[in-house]
This record gives structure tokens, C-alpha cells and sequence, in this order.
């Protein structure tokens, strides 16, 4: 399903559209300011399966953003979303989660699930701000320099108003 949003913000337009493998080399740019153990390029060629929706945000005409979700039996699984460093803390990931909830609910999701490390405590507070309750714990499930890190994971239940209701 291509489909677009856009808005006017920092400065300039934003625009979230469906991924294209184009995209990628730019994406891993992305997935590199944001991860110390990215994926690789061979997970992001991956996730252009039917079963996948990969989103891209562009800024000016710049990818700085992405989320990619899996769809299994009306159950959206938040995969990944990551927001370039340089763009942190400016509202874009709000506004790409914001598009996944509304994807979710187009393609009759009941939920999204998603893990999020333990230590990262902006990514927790968007999600609980959006809704999603922590739902159990994964341990040992990302790595980390020392070892291994616990995910939490939340899940949200699509709810049948817009997205742009309830936020």
C-alpha cells in the first residue's frame, strides 16, 4: 500500500512514505548513528516481504528516520524505528510511530508488540505517552558492550478511533 503523509517542521516539510530498496544505503546511515550493533543490509532486504511495511521519514528530501513493521494474523509487530542522532529529540520518532499506529489499524491490526531495550529510557517514555503498557521481559535478548541486555516488551491495542483522535 503506497501511501504518504506529510507536515510542515523543522524548518521544512516532512514526509513518511513506503520504503524502496533505493532506499537502503541511505537507511543503513540511519541504522548506523543510532545502533552500536546494526542490522545488516541483508535484514533491511529482507524486510520488503508482503508481510512487511517499511517506512522511511524523510526531511527535506533526507531520510532520517525508518520503522519497519511485520504483520502476522492481525498482530503488527514493531520490528524496528530508529531516528538519525543528528535529528533526536526533535519529535520525529513520535511522528513515525504515529504513522504506525494508523498503518496498523488500516491493515485491521488488534495490536502492536515491540521490544525496547531496558536502558532506553526516551524510546519508553514515547511508547507509554502513546499508550503501549510493558507487558514482560525478554532476557539476555539485545547485546550490548557488556554482555547482554533485557528487552522490555509493550503492546498497544489498535484502537478503532483515528490515531489522530486519540493523540
Amino acid at each position: 500500500m503506497e501511501t504518504t503523509s506529510s507536515d510542515k517542521g523543522l524548518n521544512g516539510s516532512i514526509l513518511v512514505r513506503d520504503a524502496s530498496v533505493e532506499d537502503i544505503s541511505d537507511v543503513l546511515v540511519v541504522e548506523a548513528s543510532g545502533y552500536d550493533f546494526p542490522w545488516s543490509e541483508a535484514i533491511f532486504r529482507d524486510c520488503f516481504k508482503d508481510s512487511y511495511t517499511f517506512l522511511v521519514l524523510l526531511c527535506d528530501d533526507r531520510i532520517v528516520a525508518y520503522a519497519i513493521i511485520s504483520d502476522i494474523v492481525g498482530e503488527a509487530h514493531l520490528l524496528n524505528i530508529c531516528v538519525h542522532r543528528d535529528f533526536n529529540r526533535r519529535g520525529l520518532g513520535a511522528h513515525l510511530l504515529h504513522e504506525v499506529i494508523k498503518r496498523a489499524r488500516t491493515q485491521k491490526c488488534y495490536s502492536i508488540l515491540l521490544e525496547v531495550r531496558e536502558s532506553n529510557l526516551a524510546a519508553k517514555l514515547m511508547y507509554e505517552k502513546f499508550g503501549f503498557s510493558m507487558i514482560g521481559v525478554r532476557k539476555n535478548y539485545y547485546p550490548a558492550a557488556d554482555g547482554r541486555e533485557d528487552a522490555l516488551m509493550y503492546q498497544l491495542d489498535v484502537p478503532d478511533l483515528s490515531v489522530d483522535e486519540q493523540v
